[in-house]
């Protein structure tokens, strides 16, 4: 299998589970794998597990992942609904969290949900319009940084996968593009 044919059933694959024809993304998952075995042999595990084994990334990337609540000036109670939900992830252990800009502009009150079930408030404390990025500080001694790969590396047709919360922990994949 050439690489580019085996990139290509990957993303057959992947527009197939985004339509909800799980059935036919994992016959084109097979192929894939197939032709891995066939190209690579079955003696180069990590190979294969790199790109098939995202349950793995998933595990060892999740803990550093949080769930951002805005809440009005009241802030969270049994009888208020949040504003808006979404994610964001731990850059260090001193309490710096990643998130979109959208999602915190204009919050009042923020909360953060720890991937160990625990709530902490959350502030503000910087922000990028342009690049739709905000960084919130939490005060928490129970944080693990998520694990970042080097952007500066990635080359277009490379497989990325962003990881968040949306009600229910996510796990996207893409390719990267021009």
């Amino acid at each position: 299998g050439h690489p580019l044919h085996l990139e290509a059933l990957r993303g057959i694959a992947f527009l197939h589970q985004a339509q909800g024809n799980f059935r036919e993304a994992e016959g084109v998952h097979r192929q894939v794998l197939d032709q891995l075995r066939r190209s690579v042999g079955t003696d180069h595990p990590d190979y294969l597990q790199g790109l098939f084994h995202l349950a793995d990334l998933y595990a060892r990337a999740s803990p550093g992942v949080v769930t951002i609540w805005i809440y009005d000036n009241d802030g969270p109670s049994d009888s208020v609904t949040p504003l808006a939900q979404g994610s964001g992830f731990v850059i260090d252990d001193k309490g710096f969290i990643l998130t979109n800009n959208h999602l915190v502009e204009g919050s009042r009150n923020l909360l953060v949900g720890l991937p160990n079930g625990k709530l902490t408030p959350g502030r503000v404390i910087a922000r990028d319009f342009l690049l739709d990025l905000a960084l919130i500080k939490i005060e928490s001694k129970e944080l693990v940084a998520a694990p970042l790969g080097q952007s500066s590396t990635l080359q277009v047709g490379e497989t990325v996968v962003a990881i968040g919360t949306v009600g229910i922990a996510a796990l996207t994949i893409a390719l990267i593009s021009y």
